[in-house]
Protein backbone atom coordinates (compact mmCIF):
# COMPACT_ATOMS: atom_id res chain seq x y z
CA UNK A 1 0.00 0.00 0.00
CA UNK A 2 1.54 3.16 -0.99
CA UNK A 3 0.73 6.35 0.64
CA UNK A 4 -0.14 9.54 -1.38
CA UNK A 5 0.92 12.05 1.50
CA UNK A 6 3.45 12.05 4.24
CA UNK A 7 6.22 14.58 4.92
CA UNK A 8 9.68 13.69 3.26
CA UNK A 9 8.06 10.00 3.13
CA UNK A 10 10.37 8.02 5.67
CA UNK A 11 8.23 5.40 5.54
CA UNK A 12 8.83 2.12 3.50
CA UNK A 13 6.67 1.24 0.34
CA UNK A 14 4.30 -0.69 2.58
CA UNK A 15 3.74 2.77 4.42
CA UNK A 16 4.90 1.43 7.81
CA UNK A 17 7.06 4.15 9.95
CA UNK A 18 7.98 4.08 13.54
CA UNK A 19 6.02 5.36 16.41
CA UNK A 20 9.17 7.97 16.71
CA UNK A 21 8.36 9.29 13.42
CA UNK A 22 5.12 9.70 13.56
CA UNK A 23 5.56 11.48 16.69
CA UNK A 24 8.67 13.61 15.25
CA UNK A 25 5.92 14.73 12.00
CA UNK A 26 2.77 14.85 13.98
CA UNK A 27 1.28 18.08 13.81
CA UNK A 28 2.81 18.44 10.37
CA UNK A 29 0.22 15.85 9.30
CA UNK A 30 -3.17 18.10 9.33
CA UNK A 31 -3.73 21.46 8.57
CA UNK A 32 -7.46 21.47 10.31
CA UNK A 33 -7.70 19.00 12.92
CA UNK A 34 -6.43 15.35 14.28
CA UNK A 35 -9.19 12.29 15.54
CA UNK A 36 -7.81 9.26 17.72
CA UNK A 37 -9.49 6.21 18.43
CA UNK A 38 -8.59 4.38 21.62
CA UNK A 39 -10.20 0.52 21.75
CA UNK A 40 -7.96 -1.00 23.90
CA UNK A 41 -8.67 -1.37 28.45
CA UNK A 42 -4.84 -0.99 29.35
CA UNK A 43 -1.94 0.70 27.44
CA UNK A 44 1.44 0.33 28.14
CA UNK A 45 3.35 3.38 28.30
CA UNK A 46 6.88 3.75 29.51
CA UNK A 47 5.66 7.61 30.53
CA UNK A 48 2.53 6.18 32.55
CA UNK A 49 4.41 3.31 34.68
CA UNK A 50 5.29 5.34 37.81
CA UNK A 51 2.21 7.66 38.20
CA UNK A 52 0.16 4.13 37.49
CA UNK A 53 2.12 2.27 40.25
CA UNK A 54 1.49 5.60 42.82
CA UNK A 55 -2.58 5.77 41.85
CA UNK A 56 -2.36 1.81 42.40
CA UNK A 57 -0.66 2.24 45.73
CA UNK A 58 -3.10 4.95 46.80
CA UNK A 59 -0.34 7.93 46.58
CA UNK A 60 -1.05 11.35 45.34
CA UNK A 61 -0.01 11.61 41.29
CA UNK A 62 2.17 14.59 40.01
CA UNK A 63 0.50 15.55 37.64
CA UNK A 64 3.87 16.79 36.33
CA UNK A 65 3.80 14.22 33.89
CA UNK A 66 1.07 15.38 31.65
CA UNK A 67 2.53 18.91 30.90
CA UNK A 68 4.25 17.91 27.86
CA UNK A 69 1.41 16.38 26.35
CA UNK A 70 -0.58 19.61 27.82
CA UNK A 71 2.23 21.77 25.45
CA UNK A 72 1.55 20.02 22.30
CA UNK A 73 -2.26 20.27 22.64
CA UNK A 74 -1.88 23.99 23.28
CA UNK A 75 0.88 24.59 20.56
CA UNK A 76 -2.33 22.94 18.23
CA UNK A 77 -5.15 24.60 19.77
CA UNK A 78 -3.25 27.86 19.38
CA UNK A 79 -2.44 27.29 15.50
CA UNK A 80 -6.06 27.27 14.92
CA UNK A 81 -6.46 23.67 14.49
CA UNK A 82 -8.28 20.94 16.63
CA UNK A 83 -8.09 17.29 18.30
CA UNK A 84 -10.36 14.78 19.64
CA UNK A 85 -10.53 11.76 20.94
CA UNK A 86 -12.70 8.90 21.71
CA UNK A 87 -12.00 6.27 24.17
CA UNK A 88 -14.25 2.98 23.96
CA UNK A 89 -14.09 1.20 26.92
CA UNK A 90 -15.31 -1.78 28.61
CA UNK A 91 -17.48 -1.36 31.95
CA UNK A 92 -17.27 -0.80 34.75
CA UNK A 93 -14.21 0.71 33.98
CA UNK A 94 -11.01 -0.88 35.04
CA UNK A 95 -8.43 0.01 37.22
CA UNK A 96 -6.13 1.47 34.56
CA UNK A 97 -9.29 2.91 32.55
CA UNK A 98 -9.87 4.82 36.08
CA UNK A 99 -6.21 6.28 36.06
CA UNK A 100 -7.01 7.40 32.52
CA UNK A 101 -10.10 9.12 33.75
CA UNK A 102 -8.71 10.51 36.53
CA UNK A 103 -5.05 11.21 35.62
CA UNK A 104 -4.77 11.45 31.80
CA UNK A 105 -7.51 12.76 30.35
CA UNK A 106 -8.50 15.89 32.36
CA UNK A 107 -4.93 17.50 31.77
CA UNK A 108 -5.70 16.98 28.05
CA UNK A 109 -8.89 18.50 28.25
CA UNK A 110 -7.78 21.57 30.55
CA UNK A 111 -5.10 22.47 27.69
CA UNK A 112 -7.96 21.82 24.35
CA UNK A 113 -8.30 18.42 23.48
CA UNK A 114 -11.90 17.17 23.17
CA UNK A 115 -11.89 13.64 25.22
CA UNK A 116 -14.81 11.75 25.19
CA UNK A 117 -15.66 8.05 26.14
CA UNK A 118 -17.59 5.61 25.21
CA UNK A 119 -19.21 2.18 26.58
CA UNK A 120 -17.98 -0.80 24.20
CA UNK A 121 -21.14 -2.61 24.14
CA UNK A 122 -22.89 0.71 22.98
CA UNK A 123 -19.99 0.71 20.75
CA UNK A 124 -20.61 -2.49 19.55
CA UNK A 125 -24.21 -1.79 18.84
CA UNK A 126 -22.97 1.17 16.06
CA UNK A 127 -21.43 -1.75 14.26
CA UNK A 128 -17.95 0.34 13.78
CA UNK A 129 -14.51 -0.66 13.50
CA UNK A 130 -12.49 -2.02 16.63
CA UNK A 131 -8.87 -0.47 15.59
CA UNK A 132 -6.54 2.57 17.35
CA UNK A 133 -5.92 5.11 14.51
CA UNK A 134 -5.11 8.81 14.13
CA UNK A 135 -7.14 10.39 11.94
CA UNK A 136 -5.34 13.42 9.98
CA UNK A 137 -7.88 15.76 8.39
CA UNK A 138 -9.58 13.67 6.44
CA UNK A 139 -7.02 11.71 3.93
CA UNK A 140 -4.29 10.41 6.24
CA UNK A 141 -4.78 7.55 8.69
CA UNK A 142 -2.31 6.32 10.75
CA UNK A 143 -3.32 2.62 12.23
CA UNK A 144 -1.72 1.99 15.53
CA UNK A 145 -0.42 -1.85 15.63
CA UNK A 146 -0.40 -3.51 19.07
CA UNK A 147 0.89 -6.32 20.77
CA UNK A 148 -0.79 -8.61 22.91
CA UNK A 149 0.57 -6.54 25.83
CA UNK A 150 -0.79 -3.08 25.08
CA UNK A 151 2.63 -2.01 23.35
CA UNK A 152 2.88 -0.29 19.86
CA UNK A 153 4.55 -2.76 17.37
CA UNK A 154 4.51 -0.48 14.44
CA UNK A 155 2.10 2.18 13.06
CA UNK A 156 0.78 1.41 9.13
CA UNK A 157 0.02 4.56 7.15
CA UNK A 158 -2.83 4.39 4.84
CA UNK A 159 -4.65 6.38 2.20
CA UNK A 160 -7.15 4.16 1.05
CA UNK A 161 -10.38 5.50 0.03
CA UNK A 162 -12.54 2.74 1.47
CA UNK A 163 -10.41 2.67 4.18
CA UNK A 164 -10.37 6.48 5.21
CA UNK A 165 -14.40 6.35 4.66
CA UNK A 166 -14.53 4.01 7.10
CA UNK A 167 -12.41 5.69 9.24
CA UNK A 168 -14.41 9.10 9.22
CA UNK A 169 -17.92 7.35 9.76
CA UNK A 170 -16.43 5.95 12.77
CA UNK A 171 -14.78 8.95 13.51
CA UNK A 172 -18.54 10.71 13.25
CA UNK A 173 -20.55 7.99 14.85
CA UNK A 174 -18.18 7.68 18.05
CA UNK A 175 -18.03 11.60 18.59
CA UNK A 176 -21.84 11.24 18.49
CA UNK A 177 -22.02 8.67 20.58
CA UNK A 178 -19.48 9.25 23.71
CA UNK A 179 -20.25 11.77 26.11
CA UNK A 180 -17.13 13.85 27.43
CA UNK A 181 -14.42 12.85 30.34
CA UNK A 182 -16.46 14.77 32.82
CA UNK A 183 -19.72 13.66 32.47
CA UNK A 184 -18.62 10.15 31.92
CA UNK A 185 -16.48 9.77 35.15
CA UNK A 186 -19.74 11.99 37.07
CA UNK A 187 -22.57 9.74 35.66
CA UNK A 188 -20.27 6.38 36.81
CA UNK A 189 -19.60 7.97 40.17
CA UNK A 190 -15.64 7.10 38.88
CA UNK A 191 -13.13 7.58 42.00
CA UNK A 192 -10.06 6.93 43.28
CA UNK A 193 -11.39 4.30 46.01
CA UNK A 194 -13.13 2.48 42.96
CA UNK A 195 -11.75 -0.74 42.19
CA UNK A 196 -12.40 -2.34 39.35
CA UNK A 197 -14.87 -5.04 39.75
CA UNK A 198 -12.94 -8.51 38.42
CA UNK A 199 -9.68 -7.01 37.18
CA UNK A 200 -6.24 -6.74 38.91
CA UNK A 201 -3.66 -3.73 37.93
CA UNK A 202 -5.84 -2.91 34.70
CA UNK A 203 -6.46 -6.58 33.49
CA UNK A 204 -8.65 -9.12 33.92
CA UNK A 205 -8.64 -11.83 36.65
CA UNK A 206 -7.50 -14.96 34.90
CA UNK A 207 -5.47 -13.25 32.06
CA UNK A 208 -2.06 -12.72 31.53
CA UNK A 209 -2.57 -9.95 28.70
CA UNK A 210 -4.61 -6.96 29.21
CA UNK A 211 -8.07 -6.49 28.17
CA UNK A 212 -8.82 -5.92 24.23
CA UNK A 213 -11.49 -4.75 22.28
CA UNK A 214 -14.35 -6.91 21.35
CA UNK A 215 -16.20 -4.43 19.25
CA UNK A 216 -16.85 -6.38 15.86
CA UNK A 217 -15.66 -4.70 12.48
CA UNK A 218 -12.11 -5.44 12.55
CA UNK A 219 -9.85 -8.65 12.59
CA UNK A 220 -8.09 -8.30 15.55
CA UNK A 221 -5.35 -11.02 13.78
CA UNK A 222 -2.16 -10.52 15.65
CA UNK A 223 0.78 -9.02 14.20
CA UNK A 224 3.56 -11.18 12.90
CA UNK A 225 6.21 -8.42 12.45
CA UNK A 226 8.89 -9.18 14.94
CA UNK A 227 11.90 -7.15 15.86
CA UNK A 228 10.11 -3.95 15.86
CA UNK A 229 10.98 -1.27 18.19
CA UNK A 230 8.19 1.37 18.94
CA UNK A 231 7.02 4.28 20.91
CA UNK A 232 4.09 3.40 23.57
CA UNK A 233 0.69 4.97 23.05
CA UNK A 234 1.18 6.95 25.90
CA UNK A 235 4.62 7.80 25.83
CA UNK A 236 6.32 11.21 26.41
CA UNK A 237 7.07 11.65 22.64
CA UNK A 238 6.35 14.03 19.64
CA UNK A 239 3.05 12.21 18.89
CA UNK A 240 -0.29 11.60 20.29
CA UNK A 241 -1.34 7.97 20.22
CA UNK A 242 -3.32 8.46 22.97
CA UNK A 243 -0.26 10.08 24.55
CA UNK A 244 2.57 8.83 22.17
CA UNK A 245 1.44 7.73 18.13
CA UNK A 246 3.75 4.35 18.59
CA UNK A 247 6.06 3.40 15.59
CA UNK A 248 7.91 1.49 14.42
CA UNK A 249 9.84 0.02 11.66
CA UNK A 250 9.03 -3.58 9.69
CA UNK A 251 7.49 -4.93 6.86
CA UNK A 252 3.83 -5.56 6.75
CA UNK A 253 1.80 -8.20 4.76
CA UNK A 254 1.72 -7.24 0.82
CA UNK A 255 -2.22 -8.54 0.99
CA UNK A 256 -4.47 -5.80 0.17
CA UNK A 257 -6.14 -3.97 3.40
CA UNK A 258 -9.40 -3.68 3.82
CA UNK A 259 -11.35 -2.15 7.05
CA UNK A 260 -12.42 -5.50 7.96
CA UNK A 261 -8.88 -6.74 7.46
CA UNK A 262 -7.00 -3.73 10.10
CA UNK A 263 -5.23 -5.35 12.75
CA UNK A 264 -5.43 -4.27 16.34
CA UNK A 265 -1.87 -4.66 18.13
CA UNK A 266 -0.70 -2.94 20.95
CA UNK A 267 2.94 -1.06 21.62
CA UNK A 268 6.41 -1.91 22.65
CA UNK A 269 8.03 0.70 24.64
CA UNK A 270 10.59 2.99 22.33
CA UNK A 271 12.95 5.70 22.99
CA UNK A 272 11.34 9.22 23.14
CA UNK A 273 11.64 12.51 22.77
CA UNK A 274 10.14 13.38 26.44
CA UNK A 275 8.41 16.06 24.75
CA UNK A 276 5.04 14.41 24.01
CA UNK A 277 2.64 12.10 25.46
CA UNK A 278 1.18 10.58 22.41
CA UNK A 279 -1.09 7.56 23.31
CA UNK A 280 -2.66 9.86 25.54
Amino acid sequence: MRVGFYPGFMGNVDGVITLEQLAQDFTSLFRRRVFRLETLDFYDAPNEHAPYARFLAGEPVDPAWRRPWQTLVRGVRESGRTMARVHVITEPASDYVRFSLLHGYPASVQAGEDVRILGRMQASAAKRPSTDYWLFDDNLAALLIYDDAGRVERVELDSNATVLASLRAARDEAMRLAVPVAQYVAEHKITERTKAAGTTNGMARGSSRPTAATTSGVSRSRSTTAGLACATPRTTAAVPCSASPNMSGGASSKAPRTVSSICLSNQRPVRSSGRHDHRR
